[in-house]
């Protein structure tokens, strides 16, 4: 018998896979790759922003929190509803900065040292972000499959201490891969 969880992330990586191979047709110009041609509904900018700041830690942790601290929890994501509440205000000017990235829209309101301190502040932020999301991933890979260890180390001379990183290696490359080939058009859609 098909073992579920491998059905269920076969399906996941069918799924998103195909959203960025036909989104990867509307990419024409850089503005098409960086901001989606600047085009996107929005109901997918609304969604893409929910599930880039609520994820599956925010939605545990605020359950448990929300548990044992009853009312008091709500404190928690109301800096994320408050930010969303300023974004909707801030985005119509934003977007006429016709800038693509924080550090552009820093560079065009202050100067090249804001825009260089930016991109450090970015660069910190998304190196943490993406290594526990590559290190959660790698352990959906090992528990889902126990014997990729073994591949692991006999294929590719893992330290057996090490082994569970083949996972992590995996996931890395298909994060990529799917981001990449479309750009913002293919993360909005697939969120």
């Amino acid at each position: 018998m098909v073992n579920l969880y491998v059905v269920v992330l076969a399906v996941i990586v069918v799924v998103l896979l195909s959203v960025s191979l036909t989104r990867l047709r509307t990419v024409k110009t850089k503005a098409d790759y960086l901001v989606a041609g600047r085009s996107l509904p929005a109901y997918v900018l609304v969604f893409t922003l929910l599930s880039s700041w609520i994820g599956a830690g925010s939605l545990f942790a605020g359950a448990e929190n929300a548990f044992k601290n009853g009312f008091a929890a709500l404190w928690a994501p109301a800096g994320g509803w408050a930010a969303l509440l300023i974004i909707y205000f801030v985005a119509p000017r934003a977007r006429n900065f016709a800038q693509f990235t924080i550090p552009d829209l820093l560079e065009t309101r202050y100067n090249a040292t804001a825009r260089v301190l930016g991109t450090i502040a970015i660069l910190f932020a998304y190196t943490a972000i993406t290594s526990y999301q590559f290190k959660g991933g790698g352990d959906i890979l090992h528990l889902t499959f126990p014997g990729l260890d073994q591949v692991a180390i006999q294929t590719f001379h893992f330290p057996p201490e090490n082994a569970h990183a083949l996972g992590m290696i995996i996931i890395a490359i298909f994060v990529i891969l799917f981001t990449a080939l479309a750009g913002m058009a293919s993360v909005a859609y697939t969120e």
